[in-house]
């Protein structure tokens, strides 16, 4: 397959590198309790997390999300040879 033409990356540690909090598997938790833990993970607006019809629509990505984050294999491998943007926040807690 032809490689990307860019990578942007952005709110997470490489995937080689865990958080400095136990890890937890959030992608197979219930709804609900994926619902709280994004509540406390403080990173969406309780607007969205209060409104059932969206959050509906928005549960499988974000679990699609987690889980790709939570299953993914690490390979060493050499960068790929391609611009790339990192994007992050000065007031992020979870990632540096």
């Amino acid at each position: 397959m032809p490689l990307p033409c860019h990578l942007t990356v952005s709110g997470r540690n490489a995937p080689h590198i865990r958080g400095s909090e136990a890890h937890v598997d959030r992608h197979p938790l219930a709804d609900t309790n994926l619902i709280e833990e994004l509540r406390r993970l403080e990173g969406t607006p309780e607007e969205i997390l209060s409104n059932q019809e969206l959050m509906t629509a928005l549960l499988p990505v974000i679990r699609s999300d987690f889980k790709l984050v939570e299953t993914h294999q690490y390979v060493d491998e050499p960068p790929l040879p391609i611009p790339g943007l990192a994007l992050g926040a000065t007031e992020d807690t979870h990632v540096r």
